[in-house]
């Protein structure tokens, strides 16, 4: 845990303006991804049904920039106070993808049962 921290602070200032960036691009729309397939009411069983809902919800909710959003299956739904949040964790995603991508060794589980050679 504390190298990652360090990992973090001793990363550069562009570094940490286009992760801030990225992270609050992306938040409006897959905050209305999520909100879209948590709130499909008539979808059943059918997983394609809940995608497609997720991106309906996404491409509304950007026309609107994130306003409310009534498509017909979703009631009015403000996704702004929602949107810190999935920031927020799409920023320390991204950071935690990083420092997973720039360590391979901690992406790979060494087989700790195999005999010394």
């Amino acid at each position: 845990m504390r190298q990652f921290f360090k990992y973090i602070f001793d990363a550069t200032k562009d570094t940490h303006i286009e992760r801030v960036l990225y992270s609050l691009l992306l938040a409006e729309p897959v905050t209305a991804f999520i909100y879209g397939v948590i709130k499909c009411s008539d979808c059943g069983i059918n997983p394609i049904s809940y995608l497609f809902m997720g991106v309906v919800a996404t491409v509304f909710s950007i026309i609107t920039a994130g306003g409310l959003v009534g498509t017909g299956f979703l009631e009015l739904i403000n996704f702004w106070p929602f949107v810190p949040f999935s920031a927020l964790f799409i920023w320390l995603g991204l950071w935690v993808a990083s420092y997973v991508m720039a360590r391979p060794n901690l992406a790979v589980k060494r087989d700790c049962n195999l005999p010394p050679k």
